[in-house]
């Protein structure tokens, strides 16, 4: 159920550009509590990013290269549009905007606060504000409007060019701010950015449409103000031509709104529902060539959640991975720092620790005794120093990349150097989402135990599976008498996805329980009495790992630490159930695909929407170089760089392509 947004047409004037897309003003949409850190997670859910937090700023301004978004969280104030900043102080349409308001400013349009009105609040409650702004738009350029603006000025173009955003920051997909402004944008009656008149007018004017519908029209030729909600279109003294479009052209937008004007451009413009909805095919759940293609695409190159801080406790402690056939430890150092390096000595490629996890004073290869530092650089070769030119500087570890967030999780990147994807690109704000603040992960829980087992399914099988509930109510008897699946929803954003199994404004913080899927293969789930990571990984094709790492809080009792671990190991052990039975119809030859529920799946369809669109680029990638791209791997050091080295690899890759008996069954560059 949608509220309604206020809508602002506002007018070109000398000074400031301005939009014929109107602001948006939504009225006390904001989850509580009030704070900077919820209303930062809410707009961001659909597409849009923060990129500052602020108060009253009384400078007239326009950004000509981005839309902008304000969610008020604390206090209020007088808001103009419209105005530049040479434009007289009688020009702008003014509108009070308070705690829990979202407004949405368009590319061009001049804003400013008044004042930041504070007679009607405590000291503390001053006008506060998160600015969040579509994802892809630039870094935000202001103009002051302080310079006469020609018919043809370059800003209107910038202006135009502008996209607009395919998501409401309020109400994600289908919202109000897509409906409206792309009803703007399809009206022929308006081609460029500017809504004008026909002769120069001395004042911005305003287009509102009330919540009911109506319109009220006022005819003045008096610069105007408009206080808070007034619902009234204001015009300065159009022609009858002009004015008549306007009309025209506010209730077509209306006509949109509700879905009456069968010109809306989004229908030619988008795929069926029914296609947007379908799943990817049974092959890509199947296919060889699609793991390793999934090795290359994603594996190599996005960051990967691994486990808690809370495994290392003293320099030494160690824990051994694999991921999608990627070997690989972190080591705590002397400096308590976290460091990764592929599980490979640089002599013979024997693994460098053999355990699952341990603690070592030094980290030695059993294969030759060749030893290496906790920060990789190699202390001992043995009779290596005999050996002319043998520099050790050469042969240190291979190092991955290493994350440790705010709540102490532990995160890698494998792609050889500076990865080119940064952390904070797809998960920024997942460590400090509200919901976690409510538990000390480092201060009150311990590390208790890891367990696994192996499941005869596809990764993506599993990832499907575990981010929706739809199959709750029949594939988990049990889920039903401890959750309530009518309010139980996800949410999506960047590389995450927030599971939510009550109502964001609950207070019993003793039936918070916070579960979140980060792309690619991993979750953890976090409750009052104890936590757990799981890690989904791809063995092969048709084979997926699950590892878990399962964490007690300190103070809990024995009884209810063992009664919420079985319970949830029972579930676990229910998905794997039901994973393995979907699985053996996906390789069977018969099931193309199916269509999924736009809500109740909204999870998986973007979790493999994420999959689809980072493998095809990769391998559209491939094909323009010609040959397989590996980010992990590393580039050979000045002493491999030998002709003789080159040549046995061009050798080997030729055999791999096919050249001396016919194309072999690997991808033929």
């Amino acid at each position: 159920m949608f509220t309604l947004p206020e809508k602002y047409y506002i007018l070109s004037t000398d000074y400031s550009p301005n939009n014929r897309l109107p602001v948006l003003i939504y009225r006390n949409v904001l989850p509580k509590p009030h704070d900077e850190a919820c209303t930062k997670e809410f707009l961001e859910r659909n597409g849009w990013e923060r990129r500052g937090t602020w108060g009253a700023i009384l400078a007239k301004h326009f950004h000509p290269n981005t839309h902008e978004c304000y969610g008020v969280f604390q206090g209020k104030s007088e808001l103009i549009f419209g105005a530049g900043g040479a434009d007289s102080e009688e020009v702008g349409v003014r509108c009070c905007v308070q705690t829990g308001d979202v407004i949405v400013v368009p590319a061009g349009v001049s804003h400013a606060s008044a004042s930041a009105d504070d007679k009607m609040v405590s000291a503390d409650q001053q006008y506060r504000y998160v600015g969040v702004y579509p994802q892809e738009a630039p870094k935000w350029r202001n103009e002051y409007g302080k310079r006469l603006l020609g018919k043809n000025d370059s800003l209107f173009e910038e202006i135009a060019a502008v996209p607009i955003p395919r998501q409401d920051p309020v109400y994600g997909v289908d919202g109000p701010l897509v409906q409206i402004w792309d009803a703007v944008v399809a009206y022929p009656g308006q081609s460029s950015t500017r809504l004008t008149a026909m002769h120069p007018i001395p004042a911005p004017d305003l287009g509102y449409l009330s919540r009911a519908g109506s319109l009220h029209v006022a005819m003045t030729g008096n610069p105007t103000t408009i206080r808070n909600r007034e619902k009234s279109l204001v015009v300065n003294s159009l022609s009858p031509k002009t004015y008549q479009e306007l009309i025209l052209f506010t209730v077509l937008t209306m006509l949109n709104y509700f879905g009456l004007n069968k010109q809306d451009s989004r229908q030619v413009q988008t795929p069926p529902a029914e296609e947007q909805q379908r799943a990817l095919p049974a092959s890509w759940y199947r296919s060889a060539a699609m793991y390793e293609l999934e090795r290359r695409a994603i594996f190599s190159r996005k960051w990967i959640l691994l486990t808690h801080s809370l495994r290392f406790q003293k320099p030494g402690d160690y824990v051994a991975f694999t991921e999608a056939g990627f070997s690989f430890f972190l080591v705590m150092d002397r400096d308590r720092n976290i460091n990764g390096f592929h599980n490979i000595c640089r002599h013979r490629a024997f693994p460098i620790v053999t355990q699952d996890s341990g603690s070592a004073s030094i980290l030695s290869c059993r294969y030759h005794g060749w030893s290496y530092g906790y920060k990789g650089n190699l202390a001992k070769a043995p009779r290596f120093d005999t050996v002319p030119d043998f520099d050790k500087a050469e042969h240190a570890l291979l190092p991955i990349s290493v994350h440790v967030d705010a709540k102490g999780f532990i995160w890698v990147n494998l792609q050889a150097g500076k990865p080119t994807i940064a952390w904070e690109d797809d998960f920024e704000g997942v460590d400090t989402q509200p919901r976690l603040s409510h538990f000390d992960l480092i201060r009150d829980y311990r590390y208790d135990h890891s367990w696994s087992m192996q499941g005869d399914y596809n990764w993506k099988t599993l990832a499907d599976n575990y981010n929706e509930c739809y199959h709750c109510a029949t594939g988990h008897p049990g889920v039903n008498a401890v959750a309530d699946l009518s309010v139980y929803r996800v949410e999506t954003k960047g590389g995450h996805i927030q599971h939510w199994n009550r109502n964001k404004d609950e207070s019993d913080t003793t039936m918070i329980v916070c579960s979140s899927f980060l792309f690619p293969n991993s979750c953890f789930t976090i409750t009052p009495d104890f936590f757990y990571m799981m890690r989904c990984i791809p063995v092969s094709s048709g084979k997926t790992k699950m590892e878990y790492d399962v964490f007690r809080r300190n103070d809990t009792t024995d009884e209810n630490f063992a009664r919420i671990n079985d319970f949830y190991k029972q579930v676990l052990q229910e998905d794997k159930d039901l994973c393995n039975g979907a699985q053996k119809n996906l390789e069977g030859g018969i099931f193309i695909n199916g269509q999924l529920h736009p809500e109740k799946e909204k999870g998986p369809l973007f979790f493999q929407k994420t999959v689809r669109d980072l493998v095809m680029a990769h391998r559209a990638h491939e094909e323009s170089v010609g040959h397989d791209v590996w980010p992990a791997s590393p580039q050979p050091s000045q002493a491999m760089k030998t002709g003789r080295f080159m040549e046995e690899d061009a050798f080997c890759m030729k055999l791999d392509a096919g050249a001396c008996d016919g194309p072999s069954e690997q991808l033929s560059w």
